[in-house]
């Protein structure tokens, strides 16, 4: 007679779960299908994913490259470049459902899918060594206008979520000092000059001699992870690295950060 009431059990549970999938469904993070499994993607979101991720890539402007092409990181394009930070890592190329992850994030007024996309980010940091050295995760800071219109900051979400993994902290030390025009509505020949000396260093947040991980969501150029970094290196950082989640080429639908 003991089964009665873990019969009993069972059955309200599985009643509650369809009632609760009535009331608030499981769609796909990317998609938005109805999924049934406990999964944040469909499967073919999933894959679609997976496919926009590849380790051969270059350190310092992001693009694919056979990895025959790569030395110390770098394609032969980028060897003698010096953009301030010393490594760019990414998760995947901004496409598929990447591209949609990130709109809902910042367009969608999601923020709730900070915890997926910074464990993206996590997990990709977690796979190298040269980011165990980070001391505190610096996000790009976006303009004041553009935070009040979101309700929040992606940056900043992302950087909490990788200090919540790491048990590295957040550090605020970035800042706007005057107006910039959206990154994404310039040519790329106009984007360094744009950013240039946009970006100061709050007093007393950097330790002298930081490892920083410079966060953002989209590295398209790289004309504004190259300034913020010069800016940080300027202000005592010891060394910077940028850790994003997707690299784009210029003419994608990129979310404005700057």
């Amino acid at each position: 007679m003991r089964t009665m009431p873990l019969m009993l059990k069972t059955t309200l549970s599985y009643c509650a779960a369809g009632a609760l999938d009535l009331l608030f469904p499981r769609v796909c993070a990317a998609c938005c299908i109805r999924i049934r499994e406990p999964a944040a993607l469909c499967t073919d979101c999933a894959v679609r994913l997976a496919a926009q991720i590849n380790p051969s890539y270059c350190g310092c402007c992001g693009e694919d490259v056979g990895p025959f092409l790569l030395r110390d990181g770098r394609c032969p394009q980028c060897r003698n470049s010096r953009p301030g930070y010393a490594r760019m890592y990414r998760v995947a190329r901004y496409a598929d459902a990447m591209r949609d992850l990130i709109l809902r994030f910042k367009y969608g007024r999601e923020p709730t899918l900070d915890a997926m996309l910074g464990d993206l980010l996590a997990d990709l940091v977690a796979g190298c060594r040269e980011l165990d050295g980070v001391t505190a995760w610096v996000p790009i800071p976006s303009p004041r206008r553009r935070i009040w219109q979101r309700g929040f900051q992606p940056t900043r979400l992302l950087a909490d979520r990788l200090s919540l993994r790491t048990g590295r902290p957040r550090c605020d030390a970035l800042r706007l000092i005057r107006r910039v025009t959206p990154q994404k509505l310039l040519h790329r020949d106009e984007r360094t000059a744009n950013i240039h000396g946009a970006f100061g260093v709050r007093r007393g947040e950097l330790p002298h001699g930081a490892i920083v991980g410079l966060v953002d969501d989209v590295f398209t150029t790289g004309a504004t992870l190259r300034e913020a970094a010069r800016t940080l290196r300027r202000a005592g950082a010891a060394e910077v690295y940028g850790v994003v989640l997707a690299v784009a080429h210029v003419g994608a639908d990129v979310p404005a950060q700057v």
